[in-house]
């Protein structure tokens, strides 16, 4: 599939206009950026967002039963159910861009290019050295998802083991969730007829980034996910600085929750 093939869509959740500065910004920019791309207001049902995107062409919303958008649970329910990709059917990707996302330049073709199943930005936690931990790829507020692959992991019925896989997976990623993999496996190996997928999001509570980062690759025979060096060039989160030395000192796409982390780096290199 060549880049001019690729079909792409921007999709915004929000589930109040009551925004912050700091999100109305971003909120704007990333429009500004990408009007290129068909954007979708993704938002509860009786949700007005009007005023939100006003005078701005190529905007469409989608709208989603309320009880999606209660919480950060419900959400995440939300993006772990087939319907909501299906919805984006007609196309091959879509970019998650939350409202407190923010995007540098229009990268968007050249990251479907790649072709990976799911891109986001690495997560990195402090640790015992001066160096934070990288701990996976990554977080869902501003990430690329290729659609049939997502639709096809949440329709899936079975197990797909191999001990790459598991060697990705660290304790960060919970280790009830990993020792309920473990025990799929056994059961596989006995021919148990069970549905995997639907199994172990029964017990799965953890955020939807989570399983698409670590676990849904065991529900497909391939997942492409970029390795640390490839993600920090799509996005940074959380220890900015960090991932700006090793990204050699060059902004990324995008990055994710700006002003929660370590917004002091920040300050002169976004435009308010």
């Amino acid at each position: 599939m060549n880049i001019s093939s690729q079909k792409v869509a921007v999709v915004i959740p929000i589930y109040t206009t009551k925004l912050s500065s700091d999100e109305l910004s971003s909120l704007h920019n990333n429009i500004k950026i990408l009007n290129n791309h068909p954007i979708y207001i993704v938002a509860p049902e009786g949700l007005c967002v009007d005023e939100l995107i006003a005078n701005k062409p190529n905007i469409n919303t989608i709208f989603f039963h309320p009880k999606y958008f209660k919480s950060i649970k419900s959400y995440n329910k939300l993006l772990l159910s087939d319907f909501f990709y299906t919805a984006f059917i007609d196309y091959d990707f879509i970019l998650i861009c939350q409202v407190d996302a923010i995007v540098f330049s229009d990268e968007l073709t050249i990251w479907c290019a790649k072709n990976h199943d799911y891109i986001a930005a690495p997560w990195f936690v402090k640790s015992n050295s001066s160096t934070p931990l990288f701990i996976g790829v990554g977080n869902g507020g501003f990430s690329l998802r290729k659609i049939r692959t997502h639709i096809d992991i949440l329709q899936s019925k079975n197990i797909f083991y191999s001990s790459t896989k598991m060697e990705s997976l660290n304790i960060w990623f919970g280790l009830k969730n990993i020792i309920l993999i473990k025990l799929f496996v056994l059961l596989k190996k006995f021919k148990m007829k069970i549905n995997y997928l639907k199994l172990f999001l029964l017990f799965f509570t953890d955020h939807e980034d989570v399983f698409w980062s670590g676990f849904g690759r065991f529900f497909i025979e391939d997942f492409s996910i970029p390795y640390q060096e490839e993600a920090i060039r799509f996005a940074f989160e959380t220890e900015p600085a960090h991932c700006y030395s090793l990204n050699n000192k060059q902004l990324p796409f995008g990055a994710h929750a700006w002003f929660k982390y370590d917004r002091e780096f920040w300050k002169d290199k976004i435009n308010k």
